[in-house]
């Protein structure tokens, strides 16, 4: 009968709720959904908030930083003496005199045009020497700048690297250079993308270039390119001026010294 009672006592023991143990179960569950929001969670927002808060000189110097390891690729940007002032001059055409955009032509690399932090806008040589119409050129670069205002050009370069480089950049406003080559070597190496054909002609129409001209560069045929064609906003006054015949033929040999 002891024996009996004993094996009852024990069941009944055996069904008391356990606080403690509730509060283990609880706490580790806890732990692993505040681990699981770091681990998916805070890489976005720290790059979120990387993106908002570096002010424009870190930008610059993050720009410049990752353009030393771009021409490792491409080789040098392009120097010839002659063509400096009409590279000045192209870029206060299509991006005004009060921004602080820096265009670049280099020898090489399979990317025809990309824009870096800092308002650094790189050209490969073939887009100046390939085609005759400077409005080709300038295309070129007013593509850049419409795929820079839909996405700041920082972002991709941090959703690169991982929170340690995050942290770094928030810290210190630099990127290590491991990051900057791996990322520099697969941007030169991917071909360039247009943006949405529709916010392009908006751009042409403030520059008052040409789409039409950059269509036909992209696309002799004008079968990809049909709406930039059609909705050519200066098609019947044709562009102002983006260069002088001798700056742009000045231009077209910057690669030439």
């Amino acid at each position: 009968m002891v024996d009996g009672i004993d094996r009852l006592l024990k069941a009944i023991d055996r069904k008391r709720p356990r606080p403690g143990k509730l509060r283990l179960i609880l706490g580790c569950a806890l732990a692993a959904g505040i681990a699981a929001g770091g681990v998916f969670w805070l890489p976005d927002a720290l790059r979120d908030y990387a993106a908002g808060v570096l002010p424009g000189v870190k930008r610059a110097e993050i720009g410049h930083d990752l353009l030393a390891h771009i021409t490792r690729v491409t080789g040098q940007p392009c120097h010839t003496e002659g063509a400096q002032a009409p590279l000045r001059r192209l870029e206060a055409r299509l991006f005004g005199d009060a921004m602080n955009a820096t265009v670049l032509i280099v020898p090489g690399g399979v990317r025809a045009s990309t824009v870096l932090p800092g308002e650094l806008y790189v050209l490969n040589r073939g887009v100046d020497e390939d085609h005759e119409d400077v409005d080709v050129v300038a295309g070129y670069l007013l593509a850049e700048k419409t795929k820079s205002e839909l996405r700041d050009p920082l972002a991709p370069l941090l959703e690169h690297t991982g929170v340690l480089s995050l942290i770094r950049v928030l810290a210190t406003g630099q990127m290590s250079d491991e990051v900057l080559a791996s990322y520099a070597e697969g941007l030169m190496a991917t071909p360039s993308l247009v943006p949405d054909h529709d916010l392009l002609l908006a751009w042409f129409a403030e520059a008052e270039v040409r789409s039409s001209a950059f269509a036909y560069g992209l696309d002799p045929t004008g079968e990809t390119t049909l709406r930039l064609i059609e909705a050519d906003p200066r098609r019947t006054e044709g562009s102002r001026e983006v260069l002088s015949d001798g700056d742009w033929l000045r231009l077209q040999n910057i690669c030439e010294g």
